[in-house]
């Protein structure tokens, strides 16, 4: 009987180390996506004149591509691309709403993330 406690407790053990790994990764990459969308919005390049100022489709395109390096599977839909004004004073918004399955033994859920370049 304490053999099969034990086996339990490990089993158990087991399911939270994974579900808690599952969840902080999801919760990471979506830090990092922030981070990548700021980079991206701050085009540094297109500011000082160095490239050309990029379409909605090539930032969406970006992101998705970013987006995919961090394990992060996004749909053209989910990703918003706003640019307003022109030249230097061209503000980039770009924000991306997705959601990442968990998969717990027999039951899975789901969580919700938004990911934007707001400051």
């Amino acid at each position: 009987m304490r053999k099969l406690k034990i086996l339990l407790g490990l089993a158990v053990a087991a399911l939270l180390v994974s579900t808690g790994w599952q969840m902080f990764s999801a919760y990471y990459g979506s830090l990092e996506l922030v981070d990548d969308l700021r980079d991206i919005s701050a085009d540094v390049g297109t500011r000082i004149g160095l490239s050309a100022p990029n379409s909605e489709d090539e930032l969406r395109s970006f992101v998705i591509k970013k987006a995919n390096e961090r394990d992060i599977h996004l749909e053209p839909s989910e990703v918003t691309v706003s640019v307003s004004g022109e030249g230097r004073s061209a503000v980039i918004s770009l924000a991306a709403d997705y959601h990442v399955k968990i998969d717990v033994f027999l039951y899975s859920f789901v969580m919700r993330f938004h990911a934007a370049n707001a400051r």
